[in-house]
């Protein structure tokens, strides 16, 4: 899962969530991700392993 917008993110980066800050690079290497807009935010659901996104 990839947040972006949030004001409390490095709380979470320590459970391993990244803050998204490029939109269209997130679309483009994960092109299967689900991207939902929520107030504050948006939140990006994947089913891909990071490890393969650096390929």
């Amino acid at each position: 899962m990839i947040l972006s917008g949030t004001e409390d993110i490095k709380k979470l980066e320590k459970l391993g969530i990244t803050k998204a800050k490029n939109r269209k690079f997130i679309a483009q290497k994960i092109t299967n991700s689900k991207m939902v807009d929520i107030e504050g935010g948006t939140v990006y659901m994947m089913n891909q392993m990071p490890e393969k996104l650096l390929k």
